[in-house]
């Protein structure tokens, strides 16, 4: 008979445990579950193509830069899934490649272009080669990540100062965004001019939670600082913090982690659902929680294809998109490239911007030309920041950074610089500079202090 306790123990028990390892001062990236994940994206690609696409020998081929892509990337150049890498591989599959499978499922929306599909097919079948003959296999077999404490007492300091920021945000807009009567657009325009304040608020919590030394402390960092996330309006930063959370505490520990990978993927697809339904004041039914699921994985397919249909050759931006992404650190309400992008495209939906995927960047600065190439670039600079990463950094701020890097395949390079990897690194240095120079027992002593 099962035991029901025993059964919830090993799914949410160690969640934010820190289990003993050989050295205390290192990390190892799991990779026992690499060929499982590995093999279940070929299969859900074959799926995909079997059920949902209109089986073409267009989609047959496409299958097959799928299935190339994983065997070279994963199988053969052993990329770590669990990786800043290896979850770039991964993104961009999940959030832009699969969604050319998938186009019979979505018959009543437009058609996805034969252009578009012959871009990332060629990005499949070329990049992977690329990196496995011209890139240093040793770094990127790099498994070994460092383990560094901090007082207590920084770590304390710096998530209140989240929680000063978000209760900022707060009060300067009037309102909680999730729950306002158009939560849908409010939470766009309430972020207007003070989007610093969400950015310095879950740039505190994500640091703070992958580096906290006491499991009590992980576990009311995410208690506290997810329902605030969520009240803003926008899902990803609060549901990066779990996900970080769970990945910095449990990755390399075996037979257990790919049980809990899989609840905690649940967990966080239902949540992302939830979100929405509160977010859009629509009905509770099974299709308002589905749909949304599975529209994530066909939406930056149609964007970046958009792109393509619609964007006329003789507006090229040239790399302008990338100083319209920057102009939002400048005082006062700025738009981002993405939002530009949708008041372009003529397209009016409630709620943000369009992403454009690394394909749609590309497309967007400089063509057919940079379609193809950027994402190539894109990829490569990746793998050499990846390893720089794993070598510098203590592993929950190499997590931050590579779930960061990952987001390059659906929204824009200078967008993901802004918003998490230049405020990670800055709020990373001050706060070691401040445990390395003073000390500070606020909040109790470590029992290594002692």
């Amino acid at each position: 008979m099962i035991n029901i306790r025993t059964f919830v123990g090993v799914i949410l028990g160690d969640i934010f445990m820190n289990l003993k390892r050989k050295n205390m001062n290192m990390i190892n990236i799991n990779d026992r579950s690499d060929v499982i994940l590995t093999a279940i994206f070929i299969i859900i690609s074959v799926i995909c193509y079997y059920y949902y696409s209109r089986r073409s020998i267009e989609d047959m081929v496409f299958l097959a830069s799928l299935i190339w892509y994983f065997v070279v990337n994963l199988y053969i150049t052993k990329i770590k899934i669990f990786s800043g890498l290896g979850l770039f591989i991964v993104y961009l599959f999940c959030y832009v490649q699969i969604g050319y499978l998938m186009q019979d499922y979505y018959s009543y929306y437009e058609s996805l272009s034969k252009v578009s599909q012959n871009i990332i097919m060629m990005y499949n079948f070329i990049m992977p080669v690329i990196i496995y003959l011209g890139f240093n296999k040793k770094k990127i077999k790099v498994t070994e990540l460092k383990q560094v404490q901090y007082q207590r007492s920084w770590i304390f300091l710096l998530f209140l100062a989240g929680v000063a920021a978000i209760s900022l945000f707060f009060l300067s807009v009037g309102s909680i965004p999730l729950f306002a009567s158009d939560g849908e657009n409010f939470r766009v325009e309430a972020v207007q001019g003070r989007g610093f304040l969400v950015i310095i608020a879950a740039t505190c919590f994500q640091v703070s939670t992958v580096l906290a030394y006491k499991k009590t402390d992980r576990i009311m960092f995410v208690m506290v600082g997810v329902p605030l996330l969520l009240g803003t309006g926008f899902r990803s930063s609060a549901l990066s913090l779990i996900l970080l959370s769970f990945l910095v505490y449990q990755v390399g520990y075996g037979r257990r982690f790919l049980l809990k990978s899989v609840f905690i993927v649940i967990f966080l697809l239902f949540l992302y659902a939830l979100i929405g339904v509160i977010r859009s004041s629509t009905n509770w039914q099974f299709n308002t929680l589905y749909m949304p699921i599975m529209w994530r994985f066909y939406v930056n397919s149609s964007n970046f294809n958009m792109i393509v249909e619609r964007y006329p050759i003789n507006e090229l931006q040239l790399g302008l998109s990338f100083f319209k992404d920057f102009s939002v650190i400048l005082p006062g309400a700025q738009k981002s490239f993405m939002l530009q992008l949708k008041d372009i495209m003529n397209v009016y939906f409630a709620g943000g911007s369009i992403t454009p995927t690394v394909f749609g960047e590309g497309y967007y600065n400089w063509g057919l030309i940079g379609a193809i190439l950027w994402p190539i670039l894109v990829t490569w600079f990746i793998a050499n920041q990846d390893y720089k990463f794993k070598k510098r950094y203590p592993a929950g701020i190499y997590y931050i950074l590579a779930f960061s890097i990952a987001g390059f395949s659906t929204t824009s390079l200078a967008s993901v610089c802004i918003n998490t990897i230049i405020p990670v690194m800055l709020v990373y240095y001050v706060l070691t500079y401040l445990n390395r120079h003073y000390k500070l027992r606020v909040f109790g002593r470590r029992k290594s202090e002692k």
